[in-house]
């Protein structure tokens, strides 16, 4: 694999990482939110 195509997927795999951390964090955001005691 050259240079530029390690460089696109890697970009690809940090974007989805992101996608996935916001994501996870609003559902925690919200489900903390759901519950009360």
């Amino acid at each position: 694999m050259n240079r530029y195509a390690k460089m696109m997927v890697r970009k690809q795999i940090i974007k989805i990482t992101h996608l996935m951390s916001n994501s996870l964090a609003l559902i925690n955001n919200y489900v903390s939110s759901q519950i009360r005691y």
